[in-house]
């Protein structure tokens, strides 16, 4: 059987794209080994100075580790690992001031990891994973149009480590909420589409 990792960031009471995680549940349900991260309860360790300095010499020099070292990116690494055997990937977040919540873009931070997620080689970067699929589920109280600065970030940082991805993105749930059952239907067929061609030959 695949397996699903679902990256969740939907912490306020009545959010819109918790309906579209559980929306994506249910399909998944039976079909793939699923396996949740849920960023408001388990965030990712800021790469602040003690971190990133650690990060930066795990990643980018060949000098071994202490055990003190290894434990600062433990949660990290755990993250990372999750993310490199899984099958598919779904990361699910509001819109925050045009662009993805701190806590996501932490988790980015996290997990584009060289020599495990991309590399470096005579003709640049190379993503490790592209043998994965990945999902975006966002929505905005109100349209935003280009100014989604959001999704494009998300795409971009995923396909730096070779990871196709497809996203559901609805505006203007509050602004327009006479449209929002219609707008939400919209994307839980999206959702419904793309979960039958992942998981139609991955049992």
């Amino acid at each position: 059987m695949s397996k699903t990792l679902l990256i969740n960031y939907t912490p306020r009471i009545g959010s819109n794209t918790k309906k579209l995680v559980d929306t994506f549940k249910a399909f998944a349900n039976g079909n793939t080994e699923l396996t949740i991260l849920d960023l408001s309860i388990t965030p990712p360790d800021l790469l602040l100075f003690e971190t990133l300095n650690t990060f930066l010499k795990a990643n980018y020099s060949e000098e071994t580790l202490t055990n003190e070292e290894e434990m600062l990116l433990k949660k990290n690494n755990t993250m990372t690992a999750e993310l490199i055997q899984s099958d598919f990937i779904v990361l699910a977040f509001p819109m925050y001031n045009f662009s993805v919540p701190a806590t996501v873009k932490a988790w980015l931070d996290a997990v584009i990891q060289m020599g495990k997620t991309f590399t470096i080689n005579s003709e640049g970067f190379q993503g490790l994973c592209s043998n994965k699929k990945a999902m975006i589920l966002t929505t905005t109280g109100y349209e935003v149009g280009e100014a989604d600065f959001a999704t494009p970030l998300t795409k971009t940082s995923l396909g730096f480590m070779g990871i196709e991805s497809e996203d559901v993105v609805i505006q203007g749930l509050n602004q327009f909420p006479e449209k929002a059952d219609k707008l939400i239907e919209e994307a839980n067929l999206r959702i419904e589409n793309i979960c039958n061609r992942w998981y139609q030959n991955s049992n």
